[in-house]
């Protein structure tokens, strides 16, 4: 296929969508089947807003909070409310979003960073060891998560979110042997759409461009469709430096897609076509 195709594809499945909402990080993507993968955490989502408020209206609390904290740069409120929520759930995805939450603190505290300080900018080395310090407490969780599902996994629970739990840590962590032995064993635990978007992300983990737009692909039919195939498949057009296609691809996105890392990727784009 090529961007006009994914385009195409794009339009014909946008009329036939629905909303679902992240019970673990509370971002809507929009998913044409029952089941997803967050645009933002890319954690499994499979319910819409009104039915997990309707089940756990504590849940949609906590996640509101965490976004609007996030919203005015207060990731330290956000990173409480996550804490409460790993601690009550005990679910590996759970400390996967949180991790992440932590490495956004990470990176902001980075960005606040300056030379221009008179002095001996000592400001500087405090938000540097709190970059180091958050980033490390990221990986904690990271760990965590994989240790609970190793747990899970070893009393006989191979349930495939057990398993893309485990997964999406691992590559988190750069543990491309470990992810690896994850996909093996979602090719057997019956749920094709999860094995299939776990290869794509692998894939991309490894930089193996032309095999992401294989997964990617895969990815885009009625019966098998994640909105995240077509950012994945516009990466991998951007890093084979097909910049015009990748543009095109991106650009389409913003219609269903709603991400710091589609903007953030077409940013770049447009600079290298600038360049």
């Amino acid at each position: 296929m090529n961007a006009k195709d994914y385009i195409g594809l794009l339009k014909s499945s946008a009329g036939r969508s629905t909303v679902l909402t992240c019970r673990y990080c509370g971002t809507d993507t929009r998913s044409v089947g029952q089941m997803c993968m967050c645009s933002n955490c890319e954690c499994i989502v499979d319910s819409s807003r009104s039915a997990i408020e309707k089940g756990d209206h504590l849940l949609i609390a906590s996640l509101d909070r965490i976004n609007g904290s996030m919203g005015t740069n207060n990731y330290a409120d956000a990173a409480t409310a996550y804490d409460q929520l790993v601690a009550q759930k005990k679910d590996p995805l759970m400390m996967y979003a949180a991790a992440l939450a932590y490495l956004k603190y990470s990176n902001y505290e980075i960005t606040q960073i300056g030379y221009m300080t008179p002095g001996f900018m000592e400001g500087n080395t405090v938000h540097r060891d709190k970059a180091a310090k958050l980033a490390s407490s990221a990986k904690r969780l990271l760990a965590k998560s994989i240790a609970v599902s190793n747990a899970a996994i070893k009393e006989g629970n191979s349930s495939f979110g057990i398993l893309y739990a485990r997964f999406l840590a691992q590559v988190k962590m750069g543990m491309k042997k470990g992810a690896s032995d994850s996909i093996a064993m979602l090719e057997k635990s019956g749920n094709s759409y999860v094995h299939d978007y776990s290869r794509m992300v692998f894939e991309s983990s490894m930089e193996r461009y032309e095999k992401v737009i294989a997964a990617a692909e895969k990815l885009m039919t009625a019966e098998s469709f994640s909105v995240n195939a077509f950012y994945y498949a516009g990466l991998a057009l951007f890093k084979t430096r097909k910049l015009k296609e990748a543009k095109m691809v991106l650009e389409s996105l913003r219609g269903m897609l709603k991400s710091d890392n589609l903007e953030a990727l077409i940013f770049e784009v447009d600079a290298q076509l600038i360049s």
